[in-house]
């Protein structure tokens, strides 16, 4: 199995909001609005259109120049996956996304050795997830307290944006 390390957005490119981080709001606000969901719990999300395709996605797929790329975007095609009963974490890959194969391909990387070890680069992809600077699990799970917070101090207003259903 490997991963394409070419830019390839195309999997953001059906979409008007991605999920992130607040370590993330100062500089996703310099391009981004920063808006939470009407779920119980509101998550943060980053608008990138407003109706149901990213403004950011270029034609050629990649992204626009200048503009803050969300964590969950260059985190992609890897996420984690959090197993509460054993207290661990487990770093999974999004075998549907486009620059995911697994057969080898000129500009593809290889997620394992041929020892069966993780390479590099999935090493680094985990990295991403637990960097001092930038670590998602250690916010995202401390952080969903204080998202409840602004929804009992009613800090949080309910918008409907353009006809759409769905509450931002």
């Amino acid at each position: 199995s490997c991963i394409s390390t070419k830019d390839n957005f195309s999997f953001a490119k059906k979409t008007n909001s991605l999920p992130i981080n607040t370590i993330e709001f100062i500089e996703a606000a310099k391009t981004y609005p920063i808006v939470f969901t009407g779920d119980e719990n509101p998550l943060p999300v980053a608008l990138v259109g407003m109706e149901k395709y990213n403004y950011f996605v270029k034609p050629d797929n990649t992204w626009q120049e200048n503009t803050y790329i969300p964590g969950y975007v260059r985190q992609y095609p890897f996420i984690l996956f959090e197993n509460p009963k054993a207290e661990k974490f487990f770093l999974c890959v999004d075998e549907e996304a486009p620059h995911f194969s697994n057969e080898a391909a000129k500009d593809a990387t290889a997620l394992f050795g041929k020892d069966g070890k993780a390479s590099k680069f999935t090493d680094n992809a985990l990295k991403l997830f637990y960097n001092p600077d930038d670590n998602y699990v250690e916010v995202s799970s401390k952080n969903r307290p204080g998202k409840r917070r602004l929804k009992v101090q009613n800090y949080l207003e309910k918008l409907r944006l353009l006809n759409y259903d769905n509450v931002i």
